[in-house]
């Protein structure tokens, strides 16, 4: 029998998924938390290679599911994952099984991180079980459940790695050209906004040294760093400045 803490959930799969974690780039002595992307926006990207990948791996869902359980169970299951991945409530028939549909609304409703982290249902298990004894089979009801959650967790970690490596990698897209287009932008307004170099600390102003021309040539997330840094830093001198901005609460002893 799989028990978990929660009283009706299950966790199972312990080499469970989600996004990366922040990592940690440094400028000077600036740090810079850069989240590559979230798990929520991974689910619902449009792209057609998201598209693609969630099909294919879909399709090796269906087929385990097709060898291993009910009909019912697997549209049950796969309708999950296009409402995770859609972020949209179940589609099934009005006259779908009440008890399966309420897994489906249970599972879907926990959100993206609980099903991709293996907190699934009990209640998976239960019918499951059901189908099992319908035709008499030993068979293991955690395998069962640990192998649909590890295909569910390629499907979606396929999904992230190609958003990630793929679209977001790619310079020449067009959406990465409008990105740079506002970073440069804003690049221009950070250099404009920022405090004049005898208020700066010394890794302040080595920061601000690099020329805007040279900033914009940037790659990508480096450029998104540098924008975020430099805001960062302006927000802050802004905030301990007074009408004339000076630092007029704040002593500051140069190298």
């Amino acid at each position: 029998m799989v028990t978990g803490t929660p009283t009706k959930y299950t966790r199972l799969c312990t080499e469970s998924w989600s996004s990366p974690p922040p990592l940690k780039l440094a400028n000077e002595q600036h740090e810079v938390d850069v989240e590559l992307e979230t798990t929520d926006h991974t689910f619902i990207c449009e792209d057609d290679k998201m598209e693609e990948s969630f099909n294919t791996h879909l399709e090796a869902l269906e087929s385990h599911l097709c060898e291993t359980t009910s009909k019912a169970i697997a549209e049950s299951m796969l309708e999950t994952c296009r409402s995770i991945r859609y972020a949209r409530e179940h589609t099934l028939e009005e006259d779908w099984d009440d008890e399966l549909a309420d897994i489906v609304t249970q599972q879907t409703r926990k959100g993206p991180r609980a099903f991709i982290g293996g907190l699934w249902p009990k209640k998976w298990l239960t019918v499951q079980q059901q189908y099992y004894t319908r035709y008499r089979s030993k068979k293991s009801l955690s395998v069962w459940m640990a192998r649909t959650i590890a295909l569910t967790q390629s499907l979606f970690f396929e999904m992230w790695r190609i958003r990630n490596t793929g679209i977001h990698g790619d310079e020449e897209s067009d959406g990465n050209k409008a990105l740079h287009i506002e970073l440069n932008s804003d690049i221009d307004e950070a250099i404009d906004a920022k405090p004049p170099n005898r208020l700066l600390t010394h890794e302040d102003a080595n920061f601000f040294k690099t020329k805007k021309e040279d900033v914009k040539k940037f790659k990508l997330q480096k450029k998104k760093n540098w924008v975020r840094d430099a805001q960062k830093t302006i927000q802050t001198y802004a905030a301990l400045s007074d009408n004339q901005g000076n630092l007029t609460n704040y002593v500051y002893i140069r190298r």
